[in-house]
């Protein structure tokens, strides 16, 4: 069973099954999944799922839909497990886990990071991750505060 992963935005959390045939993504109430995105159209985008194969097509949305950053249009385009999909403030990530799995895949996937890689190199990481968001969305919330302390304890190597 496939799903989509809401990981920003006001469905944040959300997770929707992605069902063989036609998804529709929107603010409709009748759109298979339904977001609260001011910035999503009644009827934004579409999923299809045809057996192991995804793709994803905007519906001539006002706001348009990226596909990992790269805008789409109305032609369907490929995805896969990982993508990630940005409807206004959005972002859903395809995934191929069950529904409620998303805390034990990502507790996974930092296990396996850890045995793999050096702490150092690990939170050096999600340093940058985290200032990359942060220029991304221009929300300093806390004056910079954070990624500063962050910046800072791993020049110090304190952890």
């Amino acid at each position: 069973m496939s799903k989509l992963t809401c990981i920003h935005g006001l469905n944040k959390g959300d997770e929707f099954p992605v069902h063989e045939g036609k998804n529709v993504i929107g603010r409709a109430s009748d759109a298979g999944i339904v977001l609260f995105d001011k910035k999503c159209s009644r009827n934004h985008c579409m999923i299809v799922k045809k057996g192991n194969h995804y793709s994803i097509a905007d519906c001539d949305s006002t706001n348009g839909t990226k596909l990992n950053g790269k805008t789409i249009g109305s032609n369907a385009k490929t995805c896969k497990f990982g993508d990630k999909i940005r409807i206004g403030k959005t972002v859903l990530i395809l995934s191929d886990k069950a529904i409620g799995n998303f805390v034990q895949q990502t507790a996974s996937d930092v296990a396996a990071d850890l045995q793999k890689r050096k702490y150092g190199t690990l939170l050096s990481a999600a340093a940058v991750g985290v200032q990359r968001s942060h220029n991304d969305h221009n929300e300093d919330h806390h004056g910079g505060g954070f990624v500063a302390k962050l910046k800072s304890l791993l020049q110090k190597r304190v952890w």
